[in-house]
């Protein structure tokens, strides 16, 4: 992603050197011209330390319904006559399709404001760029894991097996003795 593209406060996530993804969010808080160095800090109430990283690792958060939600847009009642869901913050409007979660369109109170180019996908830190351009407020996200819920459960089925097989090899010692 070009430098261009961020500005301060926006979330992000991180890769490393094998394109595995860290289980944090980070927010950028300095962009260093057009060097491609980001500083950021991890989304945490008890973060504090700030880090450098090349751009070559910063990736966008794809937009999805948990993090609309999370950002304090709520889901409109559904119709089931629709396409799409709507999520609303203030007189702004995201539709997503209820088929694959895809951006449909951006309303404005009762004005269309914003269409995706063909087939492009939508991620946080536009819809950031584009509720500040346009309410002049930012969108506050505290603590939140992009991982959701499926990654999630897969961390904590791999440590429940790491346990299971740590408490088995100390049965297994405990009868031998």
């Amino acid at each position: 992603m070009s430098p261009a593209e961020f500005r301060y406060g926006n979330y992000v996530q991180l890769k490393d050197r094998r394109n595995e993804y860290f289980r944090e969010t980070y927010s950028i808080q300095d962009i260093f011209g057009l060097s491609g160095l980001y500083t950021l800090k991890e989304v945490s109430p008890s973060a504090f330390i700030k880090h450098r990283y090349p751009g070559i690792y910063i990736e966008p958060i794809l937009l999805t319904p948990r993090i609309l939600e999370l950002a304090g847009f709520e889901k409109e009642e559904e119709n089931s006559e629709l396409l799409c869901q709507g999520y609303q913050r203030y007189y702004m409007t995201v539709f997503l399709n209820k088929n694959n979660g895809d951006l449909e369109w951006i309303e404005y109170g009762n004005n269309s404001i914003f269409y995706p180019k063909n087939d492009d996908k939508f991620y946080l830190h536009q819809l950031q760029n584009l509720y500040f351009a346009i309410v002049e407020e930012e969108i506050i996200i505290e603590n939140f894991n992009i991982l959701g819920e499926k990654k999630n459960l897969q961390l904590l089925k791999t440590t429940l097996n790491y346990l299971r097989g740590c408490i088995l090899n100390r049965m297994v010692r405990i009868l031998q003795l």
